[in-house]
């Protein structure tokens, strides 16, 4: 064997200095497929190069290879002794692994499948595929695993992965697909594949609530027909966290410190507890009717809601409807207190976020699920606040809000 060319590699396309016989040499840890070209870049064939192995190939001067670059290529003189390498198959020729993907990039909720095509494996021969990448887990797909088995038939496989559509912006990832032919991966066959999953998930909205201290911090609003509900439908809800199990206030209508029309709050004994006695409603539970029995915990968030449709009011704590009752009463109260059972007793010691007022609608009729993201102003909403970056500020407001005392805004708030 006479070498003629100094030793290139398979890395990317060449004819190998004009070579029309050429020795290849693996040096690498993995079998590698080496694709031949014409001058036109169209492919005539391919032959795999086990590692390890030294091959003989006889081309066209102006054909190239292209492989690996672990796939050392030298031009040498022809001899008789040699045994080439095919390029067209047959039954003599070593196998060939071909790997492809059906999308390159896939967004969160989309799937992907890869294609395994072989040439002389036999038929029930399993190889063993892998995925990995950085930062890659199972749990970024909702369908398929890291690893599997891949059984060929007919010379062919697929394997199909479909990708988490979930909430986390975790950035734009590369997933690498390896197929082997060792169930320890030890051995790759075949070309590696790479598939984007672009992160499509949305940025959560920065949501707020007001942290009362328990000690003298309320919100409160001047007088409005705004928040008079009258004899009609209406629905007020927020979400409350309370930093201890004492009897704290939620928020109450009123005409004056003895005339009460609406209240909510925290029950004794750390419930939470929708308390009524006529026209009013308590906050300290005195009938255990309108009591959730609700064990409450602190540091945690819970969505309550009081709705009346057509003379039914209800109460709902986290979407459950705790109890319903016939009320036909006729609010009166034109004064709105947030935090505290009207502006000084059993004030909140804790946060509220997206304290809304809606007057004419019941938007809660029978069990919901928990809206997931800040209220919106929806029709005849008359207050939307305790949701924005100030105390006092908010989305719907009937008047000037004054802060009592010296609650603070959190950023803290149910949607993280």
């Amino acid at each position: 064997m006479k070498i003629l060319s100094a030793e290139t590699n398979l890395g990317s396309a060449t004819n190998v200095s004009n070579a029309s016989v050429v020795r290849l040499f693996n040096s690498g840890d993995s079998n590698i497929l080496v694709t031949r070209k014409d001058y036109t870049t169209a492919v005539m064939g391919s032959f795999m190069v086990l590692s390890g192995d030294v091959v003989y190939c006889e081309k066209y001067f102006t054909d190239t290879l292209e492989g690996s670059a672990d796939v050392k290529a030298t031009k040498i003189g022809y001899s008789s002794m040699m045994s080439f390498a095919s390029s067209g198959g047959g039954s003599s020729s070593p196998p060939t692994y071909t790997h492809s993907v059906s999308a390159s990039s896939v967004d969160e909720g989309g799937s992907f499948t890869t294609t395994i095509t072989t040439t002389n494996v036999d038929d029930g021969t399993n190889l063993y595929w892998e995925l990995s990448g950085t930062n890659i887990t199972s749990a970024d797909f909702s369908s398929g695993a890291l690893t599997g088995t891949a059984s060929i038939s007919s010379n062919s496989a697929t394997f199909s992965h479909t990708v988490a559509n979930d909430t986390y912006t975790e950035g734009t990832e590369t997933v690498t697909i390896k197929v082997y032919s060792d169930s320890g991966r030890n051995t790759q066959v075949g070309n590696t594949l790479t598939v984007t999953l672009a992160d499509t998930s949305t940025t959560p909205v920065a949501g707020y609530s007001v942290d009362y201290d328990g000690s003298g911090d309320y919100l409160s609003w001047g007088s409005s027909s705004d928040v008079t509900l009258g004899t009609g439908d209406f629905t007020i809800e927020c979400w409350i966290k309370f930093d201890d199990t004492a009897n704290r206030g939620i928020f109450q209508i009123s005409n004056d410190a003895g005339g009460l029309s609406t209240v909510g709050g925290g029950g004794a004994g750390g419930t939470i507890a929708f308390s009524h006695n006529g026209g009013s409603w308590h906050v300290y539970g005195a009938q255990a009717a309108h009591n959730t029995n609700f064990t409450r915990s602190t540091s945690t968030w819970y969505h309550i809601a009081y709705a009346r449709s057509s003379g039914t009011s209800k109460c709902f704590v986290n979407g459950t409807q705790t109890h319903s009752f016939t009320d036909t009463h006729n609010y009166t109260g034109d004064y709105l207190v947030v935090g505290g059972y009207y502006n000084t007793d059993y004030l909140m010691n804790g946060h509220i976020s997206n304290f809304r007022l809606i007057k004419g609608t019941a938007l809660y009729t029978s069990n919901f699920t928990v809206p997931t993201s800040p209220l919106s102003n929806v029709t005849n909403t008359k207050v939307l606040a305790c949701n924005v970056s100030t105390v006092t500020g908010s989305t719907v407001t009937p008047s000037t809000i004054t802060a009592n005392g010296n609650p603070t805004s959190s950023t803290d708030d149910p949607f993280d």
